[in-house]
């Protein structure tokens, strides 16, 4: 959805609002089940990249 159809249903009527933020929590749960899972194999030292080389040159 775009953000402003969700602005303009907000605006044009309150009653509204509910089912615009119903609609966009439903698109957030949707894309968020979408992300694949992080895979944590050492906790001392976790950085947001499973990129190999990057973690040789954090660690």
């Amino acid at each position: 959805m775009s953000k402003d159809f969700m602005r303009a249903m907000r605006i044009s009527n309150p009653s509204m609002r509910a089912i615009a933020d119903a609609m966009e929590r439903d698109e957030v749960l949707r894309w968020s089940n979408s992300l694949q899972r992080a895979r944590v194999t050492r906790w001392g030292g976790m950085i947001s990249t499973p990129d190999d080389i990057l973690q040789v040159q954090v660690f």
